[in-house]
């Protein structure tokens, strides 16, 4: 389940759960034949057309986020802002 909160010092940051099933106002997105995105219905404004992909940056495995609509991050990369 995708959702965001209020943090750092632009705005929003990304939360990923894991979810048994999606909330009842959730937006459900098919990522693949086997995967269900439930996406939160007030971060839906937020990650509109994001792509979300997991990378191995040597041996760990980080989740990155292409988000076309953010205009500001951190420098940490921890949070971000949307137009």
């Amino acid at each position: 389940r995708l959702s965001t909160k209020g943090s750092g010092c632009t705005g929003y940051a990304y939360v990923l759960d894991l979810a048994e099933a999606p909330e009842a106002d959730d937006e459900l997105v098919s990522a693949s034949n086997a995967l269900t995105v439930a996406v939160a219905k007030d971060a839906v404004k937020f990650v509109r057309n994001t792509e979300i992909d997991y990378v191995q940056e040597g041996i760990n495995g980080v989740i990155k986020y292409n988000n076309p609509n953010v205009v500001d991050e951190c420098g940490c990369g921890e949070s971000f802002n949307i137009g």
